[in-house]
Order: C-alpha cells, then structure tokens, then sequence
C-alpha cells in the first residue's frame, strides 16, 4: 500500500520529494523506489541504521538521530554509571534486536567490566508480561525511546520517578524562540503538545527548504551535489542539525533525562538533560570508509 502511494505521488502529483515513513520496514521499500525513481526521500522517522548505512544510495537523506546514534548515546550514558550488570527486555523485531546488539556492543567497549545477565525478547504486542517483569523486579531501569509523549502522557502520575528515558525530541528542550514558536503554534492548532514525529517532520521540511535554496533548485541531483560538495547545517525546533556529506546522515547532540512529574503538565518530563556531541556517536571515519559510495 504504502508504494502504492509512492508510485502515484511520483507519476501523478509529480512530487518533488518522499517524506517518511514510521517504519523501517516501510522504508527500506521506499528507499529502493527513490533510488529507482531518481527522487530523494528524506527519512524522518524510520531508524534503522542500514537505511544510511548497507542500503545508502544518493537519493536518501535521513534528518533524525537513527537507532546505531540513540543506542551508542545510551551506552555512554550508562559506562559512566556505577551499574555492572545489564539485562534487556525488548521487542522481539528488527529495531528491538539491533538497538541492544549496538548498545551491548558499545558499552562493553567503553566497560570492559559490565556483565550481561539475560536477554529477553517476549513477543511484540503480548498481552502478558508477567513472567518478564519478574525476571526484572527491583532494578534500575533505563528505555531508550521512553520519552515519547505517547508513553509519558497516558501514564499520567502512573510514570514512575527517576527513569532514564531518551527521545528525539523533547518540546521542552531547547529554550529557543524557534522551538517556542513551534510547541505554541502546534498547541493552538492540534490542542495538544508535540511529540517526536512532529518534531522530526518539521524537521524534515526545514531540512527541504535549506537544501533547495542552497542548490537553487529542487533538481535531485543539483540538490546530492551541493550537500556532498559540503555539509549542510540548518535550525529545527531540536536546535541546530547537520547533513553529512559521506552517508546522509543528520549530525546531532542526543538527550537522556529522568522522568519526574510536572504538576502543570500532569505527566512526567525530565526536568534536566544529559547530552553527548553527534561526533561521539555518528560513524566513525573507518566506519564511513566501508559504505557504499552514495
């Protein structure tokens, strides 16, 4: 259905560009057409980290910090804690699998010491948990997408305190006049706050308008040479982000926080943030040296 959809926005409504979508298996259909049909598709949502990594080709460009930066920030996080020894519960498909593999294998580069207790992988959308939650009874928790307002919101006061959660985009983060007049704008028109979709969407048009205007043009291939000539950086509500010529990927500081309830908001948001530089978590140049040339 979805290249369904696809094929007649670009034979049809003869669009300039792809945007999308959620899912990584969605996408990894989607980036094959636009590399068939010499159109861009710019990912804002899908995470999988072969979609700029094993699948690169010219015509994706992603604008959001995939699952290989969010897990690696996670490890990071973690190394610097006390904590020795890690057990994971998590869905049982291709994202679930391949965030812990990268979390487990970069905070046992920074920890040689940590031990990894257990693995569990209950089917995605069980309806019983219960044998998995007493495997993790009384022990610290940290979520790597937990952040997202479709969690923190219905948990309500239910959310419990001090849980380390991360999310591409947190409305109350950063204090900029740009993220200001995006939440207050967004609140007005959809009477609620802005997740991360919405976050990494606007993102994803911003990252359009910068890239056009730069090329003079929305040509595709005028659009691959002006950024592969040089990296593009341009603002998002997140604060500011750059394209990276060697395998469209988005440069970007990631944020972790511990949740907390807010009385004026009736759902739990981290009242600070830890941050790590992209340059800690991005590709490294031996990493970049064995992709595909875009």
């Amino acid at each position: 259905m979805a290249l369904a959809h696809a094929r007649r926005f670009i034979s049809e409504d003869k669009v300039d560009f792809l945007m999308g979508p959620t899912s990584s298996g969605l996408a990894m259909a989607l980036t094959e057409l636009a590399r068939q049909e010499k159109k861009i598709l710019v990912a804002t949502q899908a995470a999988a980290d072969s979609l700029t990594g094993k699948k690169l080709h010219p015509y994706i460009f992603s604008t959001l910090s995939n699952a290989m930066m969010q897990a690696g920030y996670g490890a990071y996080v973690m190394a610097s804690s006390p904590y020795k020894r890690y057990m994971v519960v998590g869905p049982d498909y291709s994202y679930g699998h391949s965030s812990w593999e990268m979390f487990k294998s970069k905070l046992m580069e920074l920890r040689p010491d940590v031990e990894i207790v257990g693995e569990l992988f209950p089917k995605f959308l069980a309806k019983d948990y219960s044998a998995e939650i007493k495997r993790i009874q009384e022990v610290k928790f940290a979520f790597p997408c937990a952040g997202a307002l479709e969690v923190l919101v219905p948990m309500g006061k239910d959310m419990p305190e001090g849980i380390l959660v991360s999310s591409r985009y947190f409305f109350t983060s950063p204090g900029s006049s740009m993220n200001r007049d995006f939440v207050k704008a967004y609140r007005e028109r959809f009477k609620e706050f802005p997740d991360y979709m919405a976050g990494e969407t606007y993102a994803g048009i911003y990252f359009i308008k910068a890239a056009v205007e730069r090329a003079g043009s929305v040509e595709p291939e005028e659009i691959i040479r002006s950024i592969e000539k040089e990296p593009l950086a341009w603002e998002t509500p997140e604060g500011w982000k750059i394209m990276r010529a060697e395998d469209h990927s988005v440069l970007e500081d990631c944020l972790r926080g511990e949740t907390s309830y807010n009385q004026d908001l009736d759902f739990s948001m981290p009242e600070t943030f830890e941050s790590i530089q992209a340059e800690n978590i991005c590709r490294t140049d031996e990493e970049l040296s064995a992709l595909p040339v875009p």
